[in-house]
């Protein structure tokens, strides 16, 4: 079930908060000395149970998206404390007692290290301004960070201070002619003894030369910005809403004739389940199938005898060496000839809102010019490498007869709701009476037997009444018309509609084959008259997000801004600061290029 990614995401914040421990403790020691390097590192459990227990007053659970967001947290909840606890350090290298060191050195960088945290709250909370399904589903990712980061200032500016007063020992950090002599050459001597003062030295001397020659280093510093925008607009560098990740568990969808019962759809569906049971053991954990519904998530589903569903969860490790994808090919090259079946599809869980890579739809007031245009846009979705289970919601119904009034029976003052009204009423009873069964009502009805409506003669030699009171057999009033219908009408704005979706390997792009479509199908209302083209699923996600997320950024840029301003006391040197964000990106456009992953 669902659980199995709840205890990864468990086991993937543990993992992080003890390798972040490690990590914290290893650098600090080696930078600073062994005891700092522990009261440091306490504060990540410590920020971690603040953010805990604030969630519990807020009524946020931990869910999926909590946990993501202290798997965020967890390596920026220290920097506040590396920077209060190293300039502590520091005044204790020049021959300072801890005590007074504690309380110099935090109160230097109390604002300082406000002012981060607050930039960082700020920055996550432009989150909390995404408008649409992403905007709700990323909610508690903002409100956990901030919390989290909120604990860890406490204490690093409480908690911290007091603990490095308590227990830093000077004879631990200084030899004996530095403490006694406690000059400043002194202490700039033991500070050119420690094993970085190489690397510190070749980085002076390679920014006094980046100083010296600063336009050159500018300028190739925009170029780089320019480069990084031609990978992104060439088609070197992708883009995703959300990233599909190896699922471990899957279902597939699968969808008989709607005249079939429930019986006849689990007979059908008992073909799916010797296939899927014929996966070795080594790759299939278990299954379990379903007869008269199909769920796409936990909220999500659909209801009806025509539908079946297989829940199929893969062994993780061990013999497996296959994928996921691997294993939907081979079964999909199995179901491909199965008997009973309209439609068998593929859908695993993935991360962000649910819906579907490619989706379109097309709308107009003819049926017909409807169907023709989905066939064509599903053919040449079809043609595209890499995309999947191509459809559309047009299903067949099961038989219907339609009426249609002549002229002669508008004449005699029938229109279609009189005559509905009275073929209702002999097939499926009008209300005669009310009786009373025991303390319960129940309604009189009065319809024609059985044989009668099961009889398509019975139906045509049917009498109605007319506003006039006389009695006339149907079809002379309508021409009756025995036709397969649809399974179901879409409407959206009173017009018709279709809806195709698709899916997309890791190795194809929804964004790029959107645009292909786009192109192809521009002269759409030309060769359909009367049929347009929008479009959805992670298309229309993300221009709503893309857009929504840019003003979010606008906002807290500005707030970020005057942060700074109000720290610094210029309004000028926040924009030097702010200018390295697009600058920081650079490592994540070259690096994602460079491994030929997806932005996302």
């Amino acid at each position: 079930d669902f659980s199995i990614y709840v205890k990864n995401r468990l086991r993937t914040l543990m993992q992080s908060g003890c390798f972040g421990l490690a990590l914290v403790l290893l650098i600090l020691w080696i930078f600073l000395d062994a005891r700092t390097a522990l009261m440091t590192a306490m504060g990540i459990p410590m920020a971690v149970m603040g953010g805990v227990i604030a969630m519990s007053f807020l009524g946020i659970t931990m869910n999926m998206l909590s946990m993501f967001a202290f798997i965020l947290v967890l390596g920026l909840v220290v920097d506040d404390a590396i920077v209060v606890v190293e300039n502590c350090y520091r005044y204790v290298e020049k021959g300072m007692l801890p005590r007074e060191a504690a309380l110099l050195g935090t109160k230097e960088v109390a604002w300082p290290v406000v002012t981060t945290v607050c930039t960082t709250v700020a920055a996550f909370g432009a989150i909390l301004m995404i408008e649409g399904e992403l905007g709700q589903w990323m909610k508690p990712v903002p409100w956990v960070a901030g919390l989290t980061l909120a604990a860890s200032l406490i204490e690093a500016l409480l908690v911290l201070p007091s603990h490095f007063a308590d227990w830093i020992k000077p004879n631990l950090i200084l030899d004996d002619a530095v403490h006694s002599e406690q000059s400043s050459g002194n202490a700039k001597s033991s500070e050119s003894r420690r094993w970085y003062s190489g690397i510190q030295r070749y980085y002076e001397r390679a920014l006094r030369h980046i100083l010296r020659h600063r336009y050159p280093a500018v300028l190739a510093a925009l170029g780089a910005i320019v480069c990084a925008g031609a990978l992104f607009q060439f088609g070197h560098l992708k883009f995703v809403l959300m990233p599909k990740f190896e699922a471990k568990l899957f279902f597939i969808n699968i969808e008989t004739p709607t005249s079939n019962s429930l019986d006849q759809t689990f007979e059908t569906l008992r073909y799916f389940e010797r296939e899927v049971n014929e996966l070795p053991d080594y790759e299939l954990e278990s299954y379990v199938a379903l007869a008269g519904a199909s769920y796409s998530d936990q909220q999500n589903y659909r209801t009806g005898s025509h539908l079946a569903q297989l829940f199929v969860e893969l062994a993780e490790g061990g013999q497996r060496t296959r994928s996921t994808d691997e294993i939907q090919d081979e079964l999909r090259q199995r179901f491909a000839d199965a008997p009973g079946v309209t439609r068998v599809d593929f859908h695993a869980p993935q991360a962000g809102p649910t819906g579907s890579p490619i989706e379109m739809r097309l709308f107009s007031s003819n049926q017909e010019s409807l169907a023709k245009a989905s066939q064509a846009v599903q053919n040449y979705l079809k043609a595209f490498p890499g995309v999947l289970d191509v459809r559309d919601d047009l299903l067949p119904g099961t038989r219907e007869i339609r009426f249609r009034l002549t002229n002669e029976g508008r004449m005699l003052g029938f229109n279609e709701i009189l005559i509905g009204q009275q073929v209702l009423g002999a097939f499926y009873g009008n209300r005669a009476a009310i009786l009373r069964l025991g303390r319960d009502p129940a309604d009189l009805l009065v319809r024609n037997p059985e044989s009668h409506r099961l009889d398509f003669t019975a139906l045509r030699e049917l009498r109605v009444k007319s506003p006039s009171g006389e009695w006339l057999p149907l079809e002379r009033i309508a021409n009756l018309q025995e036709v397969s219908g649809l399974a179901q009408i879409s409407r959206r704005n009173r017009n018709r509609s279709v809806t195709i979706t698709a899916d997309v390997l890791a190795s194809a792009n929804a964004r790029d084959i959107m645009k292909e479509v786009a192109g192809e199908f521009d002269d759409i209302h030309q060769r359909w008259k009367g049929v347009s083209l929008d479009y959805g699923g992670d298309q229309e996600a993300t221009r709503e997000s893309m857009e929504s997320l840019m003003r979010a950024m606008a906002i807290s840029f500005l707030v970020i801004y005057f942060l700074l301003a109000f720290l610094f006391r210029s309004y000028l040197q926040p924009l030097v600061v702010l200018c390295s964000v697009p600058f920081g990106a650079l490592g994540v456009f070259y690096g994602f290029a460079l491994i030929g992953l997806p932005l996302s």
